[in-house]
């Protein structure tokens, strides 16, 4: 929303306008589209209205995965995955590529859709480049496509190599042109937001029992019917898989590909026993138990995510009241605080920069010039564990108030002894925030 309000003031920049370590980075908006829209509704929907088009968004990409036919064989699968999704939901654009993936899904993977419909598959990437950067994973699902009909076919359909070349070419239509793809492939490969950002990290390390059923059911079907899917439908389920469990962020690519492929597995199985006497009943028996096993499965993963949120609300997780403070009494330098606290502080502090926040952990520039950070995210962890001097740092970049969690005061101690050795002044203090400030540099 900051950034879509900067957008509306000046244009689209091309060098960081929010942070005043890299302010001559160049910087790729990707989202800029979702960032002005979310600014225009804000003010008029509030964050509920937000919350709203959000949830309808991701309900209609769930349901585009199931087959109209067959709703019902789709319920159970639906409840798990949307369950796993829980944790990712939020007022954020990435929603926004569950909804053309699942587009792509079903386009791809179901001929008849494929042949009516993929001449109105660039006019959709028109749209995606510049509402988000996962337009780069519907780029890759039509690669895979257009590989594997390759591999079968033992020729190359030209039409539909045409359509993914030119899908292609349709990402460059946008404010940064080809640079764009700087800013995926810096993303996508960078060790330091893969290892270091919570939401990036591989899924394998947070897997426990509760994820067992959203798994079990995929693979189970996957095992049993593997000769049944196609190809291609075999390969973006492994595909998809390994990349969700070796990155967070791409999980609820995989979950909602699961949605697609369970259902589709059930409607084989609901195929292979309709033939046999009395197998159906005792298939809608099974499918009733697996219904009741999703619902509850839902409830308590739901209220669990629930929990997690309630943790992290703006009142017990975000520094509110000290930012209330701070707009009471502006600070007439700039601010260092935390890094997870970075996006609310712009949304809430306009007038202020950021030391580094969530847009920056990838962010690198060699040929920074002095005055600037050559990597701002990594400047800041070492600021925090006293592995650089903070007081050489606030004099390069103006800072004159230290915002930081309390909990920050027994894991970075010799930091909080630096600025009081050295006369900063604690400001106001609360249960969640702690603030310091100085008059001289």
């Amino acid at each position: 929303m900051r950034m879509g309000q900067y957008i509306l003031a000046h244009g689209i920049p091309y060098t960081d306008p929010l942070s005043y370590t890299m302010p001559s980075y160049p910087i790729i908006a990707h989202y800029w589209l979702s960032s002005i829209l979310i600014t225009k509704l804000y003010p008029v929907i509030g964050y509920a209205g937000l919350a709203g088009i959000v949830a309808l968004i991701s309900l209609v990409a769930l349901l585009i995965l199931i087959p109209a036919k067959r709703i019902a064989l789709g319920i159970v699968p639906l409840l798990l995955a949307s369950a796993g999704l829980f944790s990712y939901l939020g007022v954020r654009p990435h929603v926004i590529t569950w909804f053309f993936m699942a587009i792509f899904f079903r386009g791809v993977t179901d001929p008849q859709l494929w042949k009516k419909y993929r001449h109105y598959f660039p006019f959709l990437m028109i749209l995606w480049v510049n509402l988000h950067g996962g337009f780069a994973a519907g780029l890759l699902i039509l690669v895979v496509k257009i590989i594997t009909d390759i591999y079968q076919s033992r020729k190359i359909n030209w039409p539909d190599l045409c359509i993914v070349a030119l899908c292609f070419l349709t990402t460059i239509i946008n404010p940064y042109g080809i640079y764009i793809w700087r800013e995926i492939l810096i993303t996508l490969f960078d060790p330091g937001t893969r290892l270091g950002i919570n939401e990036w990290q591989p899924f394998l390390v947070r897997l426990s029992i509760i994820h067992a059923p959203v798994l079990a059911v995929p693979l189970v079907i996957f095992a049993k019917y593997f000769r049944k899917f196609s190809l291609l439908e075999k390969v973006l389920f492994v595909a998809l898989l390994l990349n969700g469990l070796s990155s967070s962020k791409m999980y609820p690519l995989w979950l909602l590909y699961s949605i697609y492929f369970s259902t589709k597995g059930f409607l084989f199985l609901f195929e292979e026993v309709k033939r046999r006497p009395g197998a159906v009943q005792r298939m809608n028996l099974i499918m009733a138990g697996l219904l009741a096993i999703a619902l509850s499965y839902s409830a308590i993963y739901g209220f669990r995510v629930v929990r997690i949120y309630q943790e992290i609300s703006e009142e017990k997780f975000y520094p509110q009241k000290a930012v209330e403070f701070l707009q009471q009494h502006p600070a007439p330098g700039h601010l260092f605080s935390s890094f997870s606290w970075g996006g609310y502080l712009l949304w809430q502090l306009p007038n202020q920069k950021t030391f580094a926040d969530g847009r920056m952990p990838h962010w690198e520039n060699r040929y920074a010039p002095p005055q600037e950070s050559t990597k701002a995210s990594e400047e800041q962890h070492k600021i925090l564990k006293s592995e650089v001097n903070f007081l050489t740092v606030a004099k390069k970049y103006r800072i004159t108030t230290v915002l930081l969690p309390q909990s920050y005061k027994k894991q970075f101690k010799k930091l909080f002894s630096s600025l009081k050795k050295h006369g900063w002044q604690k400001v106001y203090e609360d249960d969640i925030a702690i603030i310091y400030a100085t008059i001289s540099l």
